[in-house]
């Protein structure tokens, strides 16, 4: 027959399963945490993404451009004017937009009566893209608005709240207009190239 166990010896087994307890629940607890912290250091991450592409790594050209290709289709009537959902649950007539437009990877679009299509990347903040159809005549939207180009306005609720965000917008701004003003060049070099040889082919074959 095992001998009972002494008053101490219970009061030391309750103490180790208390601290055996409140370890595992600290563990636990850090797991957590790091999971948390893991999870908004990507989201932050990827956020941070999503804005260079759009403002530093996209042609606003090509941008208004597509917009206004929805705009267009909401004018025919082949698509209804509305909130399209892209970068969960997506809606089925998505699939049709401008590639570049679902490149973005929007939390939606929304396409007004008026042919105004508004890029929301993200709620909270509200933030995005406004583009405006060829002669528009509509009221235009503010919350701090950017303008890129001519017809194509950045927006973000908190861009006139914090000196240090709209400085970080500004640059990027200035980097999608500075890589923009290249592509033109470029393209303004290479149009002036083919129409030299064109004009050096005219002269070669009309001797």
């Amino acid at each position: 027959m095992a001998p009972l166990a002494t008053d101490q010896e219970r009061i030391r087994s309750g103490t180790l399963r208390y601290w055996r307890v409140i370890l595992g629940l600290a563990v636990v607890s850090l797991i957590i945490g790091l999971l948390v912290w893991f999870g908004i250091a990507r989201s932050v991450r990827i956020t941070r993404q999503r804005f260079v592409r759009l403002l530093a790594e996209t042609d606003y050209q090509v941008l208004l451009e597509a917009c206004r290709k929805l705009s267009a289709r909401v004018g025919d009537g082949t698509l209804k004017p509305g909130q399209y959902s892209v970068r969960s649950h997506r809606d089925p007539e998505t699939s049709e937009f401008p590639r570049l437009l679902l490149g973005l990877e929007p939390n939606h679009i929304v396409i007004g009566r008026d042919g105004m299509v508004t890029i929301v990347m993200w709620g909270i903040p509200y933030c995005g893209v406004y583009a405006y159809p060829e002669d528009y005549t509509g009221r235009t939207y503010g919350l701090g608005e950017a303008k890129l180009i001519p017809g194509l306005y950045f927006f973000h609720e908190d861009y006139e709240k914090y000196p240090d965000r709209r400085e970080y917008v500004d640059t990027l701004i200035e980097k999608g207009k500075s890589r923009l003003a290249q592509t033109s060049s470029a393209i303004t070099t290479i149009r002036k190239n083919e129409s030299t040889e064109r004009e050096w082919q005219m002269r070669l074959f009309h001797r």
